[in-house]
């Protein structure tokens, strides 16, 4: 399996340990048009305030990363 197609600087800013994640066979059945898909190291601290903060809403696990679908607003 390829790696995950991380992009970006960061997700919320710049610098930050999550990132997006593009489209692959395995991620394309996680995107969505309202939504950003974020990967973020299983190992990162305070991810329960990411996901409160962010309301998002994890979808898989891959890579050592786990994967959330964020709605955009």
């Amino acid at each position: 399996m390829d790696p995950l197609p991380l992009f970006g600087t960061g997700y919320r800013f710049k610098g930050d340990v999550c990132m997006r994640v593009g489209e692959d066979d395995s991620t394309n059945q996680y995107l969505d048009d309202a939504a950003d898909l974020v990967a973020c190291p299983e190992d990162t601290e305070n991810l329960g305030v990411f996901v409160t903060d962010t309301g998002a809403q994890e979808v898989a696990r891959r890579d050592g990363y786990v994967l959330y679908s964020v709605p955009r607003g």
